[in-house]
């Protein structure tokens, strides 16, 4: 059986493995040398940014008298210029003291939820850079990758990362005020993207922008519930060289979209702390009792090798054709700009498919 493509090489090992919510990064952080050389290079970044920070190439780590403000994350700040008003705002490591109209915002993290807001940030990362649905979004925006030097060059007002320990937003901090939240922070994507309408003082267009895709995916949400038989469940999943891994309402690959947003049941038989996390890992001869009657799957795998495979073909959805499968590239982003880009082929695809039943 093919292999989904995972050979990428995370540009921050800390930002997707140390959260905990991708299982991509997950499977290449498996150590060796290469991992041991990264976290080298990022303390010579530091190092070098904490150098350049002190003597003066973008904000200071030392207030006017002189004494040290880095401390713990949720207490540093760096030195704002005097003109910038300043508030405010509760993150995942403490409250944060960021401008009330950040102008210059680096996103390593939520870049699709940035962009739907209307902002164009300065930076961000290559892989979400990647992604099919920002395409021609983005113009300006240039991938910093690991380097802090480059983000301390770009001198931005404001750090948006999904990292949740404090000694690598610490770093982040020393070059601008940073709010640190794991992707996994919200319930629904209403609530992330308010969050960060009050963040990027773009409240009015967070609403619109809710207003607008609850009135498209409402309908949605009733053209499927209608199309699904009592009882029916749909089941998001990902395989890879032999293993599978289990997706929930949090998570891309069809999770948030087919759970969260329309409403679609996991198998009952699927233990609930296994859709909590962002993603599970299980082993093969659950197959059979974690799979519902429609599997949106994640796989360089055709149809047709799976239906061949002697575990995979004996499951009544990949038999009977009542499968979703799309690739790692299309699947794995699950921002608001991602989320209107893949939503109504997986509504569609469960809505006709029921009507062959």
């Amino acid at each position: 059986m093919n292999k989904p493509n995972l050979s990428i090489v995370a540009p921050h090992p800390a930002m997707y493995h140390l959260n905990g919510n991708d299982i991509h990064y997950q499977l290449m952080l498996g150590g060796g040398n290469d991992m041991e050389i990264r976290k080298k290079n990022l303390l010579a970044m530091a190092l070098l940014c904490l150098t350049m920070v002190a003597s003066g190439c973008g904000t200071t780590p030392e207030g006017a008298n002189g004494k040290s403000g880095a401390t713990k994350s949720n207490q540093v700040k760096s030195e704002a210029p005097a003109n910038i008003q300043m508030r405010t705002i509760k993150t995942a490591l403490g409250d944060v003291e960021v401008p009330i109209q950040p102008q210059r915002i680096a996103a390593p993290a939520y870049l699709g939820t940035v962009l739907a807001l209307d902002v164009q940030p300065v930076a961000s990362d290559f892989l979400l850079m990647e992604s099919p649905y920002l395409e021609g979004m983005l113009d300006g925006v240039t991938d910093v990758g690991d380097s802090l030097e480059a983000l301390v060059e770009l001198k931005p007002d404001l750090i948006i990362t999904n990292i949740n320990k404090e000694e690598a937003v610490d770093k982040y901090s020393l070059i601008a005020p940073t709010v640190a939240m794991p992707y996994n922070s919200f319930e629904t994507i209403q609530e992330e993207m308010r969050y960060f309408g009050d963040l990027l003082d773009k409240k009015d267009v967070a609403e619109q922008w809710i207003t607008d895709f609850e009135s498209r995916t409402g309908k949605l949400r009733d053209e499927v519930q209608a199309a699904l038989g009592e009882g029916e469940t749909v089941s998001i999943m990902q395989e890879y060289d032999g293993k599978v891994f289990l997706f929930g309402s949090k998570s891309g690959r069809g999770g948030r979209i087919m759970y969260e947003i329309l409403g679609a049941n996991p198998p009952s038989t699927v233990p609930e702390h296994m859709l909590a996390e962002s993603f599970y890992e299980f082993s093969l001869e659950m197959l059979p009792e974690y799979t519902g009657d429609y599997l949106v799957l994640t796989t360089k795998s055709t149809l047709e090798e799976l239906q061949a495979d002697p575990i995979w073909g004996n499951l009544p959805a990949i038999r009977d054709g009542k499968v979703y499968l799309w690739t790692e590239s299309e699947s794995w982003f699950r921002d608001p700009i991602a989320v209107e880009g893949q939503i109504d082929n997986l509504a569609k695809w469960i809505i006709q498919t029921a009507k062959t039943k």
